[in-house]
């Protein structure tokens, strides 16, 4: 892991919990200024499993903000959480997604500007949470009286087809047990704005390529954005000098 990991980062503005669970919980950090601020919904990844946890994109968060943007990075259940998997992992994001959205207006975040970003199984997550068929009758799109879709998406390192990672079939059959798989690259298109990122010397480089091709075609508004000399972890390391 790159060392920026093992430093503790800034402070978040807000610790939240939206839910009754121990991990249903957000770190939220909201820029200086009046707002709105445009804003990041940040899935971290790790394998869908519990071992690794949201603090992975706590400095990413902690850089952007710097920038202007308001980072609200969502804790959830995962493969060793009871009902963590599908849909359990999916519930929990739409329960933290609408949670944050009630909450815009007081934390100074742009409703019009808010865009889901995903590592490594965390953008598995974020391209599939759309899934226009519903987790158990439920879809991002459900707020309320509101119809929401993030502004945009930004990938990074992620994994889009499910069906050639033989090294990740043991997570991906528990995740979704008997439910039909899901794939962003089988979802497409999305008709959301998606900046595709992956390191030059991550693994899942060919998946970032095809998905982002595939996209384009599907008619998607799709950039795709090579980290030179990137690995998979430091794709997240805000001191990355790439």
């Amino acid at each position: 892991m790159p060392d920026v990991f093992y430093t503790k980062p800034e402070e978040p503005t807000h610790k939240v919990k939206y839910g009754k669970k121990p991990m249903n919980h957000i770190t939220v950090r909201i820029p200086d200024g009046p707002g709105p601020h445009p804003t990041i919904l940040a899935l971290h990844g790790g394998k869908w499993k519990n071992a690794y946890t949201a603090k992975q994109l706590e400095y990413l968060c902690a850089d952007l903000v710097k920038h202007g943007i308001a980072c609200c990075n969502i804790e959830f259940k995962r493969l060793g959480h009871k009902n963590g998997g599908y849909p359990g992992t999916f519930l929990d994001l739409l329960d933290a997604t609408g949670y944050i959205l009630d909450h815009a207006e007081e934390w100074k975040l742009n409703k019009d500007k808010i865009s889901l970003l995903g590592h490594s199984s965390g953008a598995h997550l974020a391209a599939c949470l759309r899934d226009p068929r519903g987790h158990e009758g439920r879809t991002l799109q459900q707020h309320g009286d509101d119809l929401f879709m993030p502004y945009s998406m930004v990938l990074m390192a992620g994994v889009y087809d499910l069906t050639t990672v033989p090294r990740l079939k043991p997570e991906i059959d528990e995740f979704f047990g008997e439910h039909p798989i899901l794939g962003p690259i089988k979802m497409l298109p999305t008709g959301i704005k998606q900046l595709v990122v992956c390191g030059t010397k991550d693994k899942l480089l060919k998946q970032a390529v095809t998905y982002a091709k595939k996209a384009t075609q599907a008619g998607d508004d799709v950039a795709f954005l090579p980290i030179d000399k990137c690995s998979h972890f430091r794709i997240i390391d805000p001191t990355f000098p790439g």
